[in-house]
């Protein structure tokens, strides 16, 4: 990421911000800098809109332990259900009542 930012000092990244020991001088950064907190990923990270040109001081800055780049999540293919199965008839020892193909109704 470094890299790239580095060819690209003026593009905005999306970031994940993880704090060291919930440590919101990291947040207080990010804003002071005039950068972007978009939302509160869970106690310890948030993600924010960073210049290229910012991303190596805002990882070297105290109260971040690290930054990576929040990259889209896209579809890679579907699922095929005929290939899902269950384990639960089996962990509680009753195979015969889950089966389909156990018989009448």
């Amino acid at each position: 990421m470094l890299q790239e930012a580095s060819r690209q000092p003026g593009k905005s990244f999306r970031v994940i911000v993880t704090r060291v020991n919930r440590d919101t001088a990291a947040d207080r950064h990010v804003l002071v800098t005039g950068h972007k907190k978009l939302k509160e990923v869970a106690a310890e990270s948030f993600v924010a809109e960073v210049k290229g040109k910012d991303i190596a001081a805002l990882g070297s800055h105290r109260a971040v332990k690290w930054v990576t780049l929040d990259a889209p999540m896209v579809p890679t293919g579907g699922v095929d259900s005929s290939k899902l199965a269950t384990l639960y008839d089996l962990a509680i020892g009753a195979p015969a009542l889950w089966s389909p193909a156990s018989g009448s109704e």
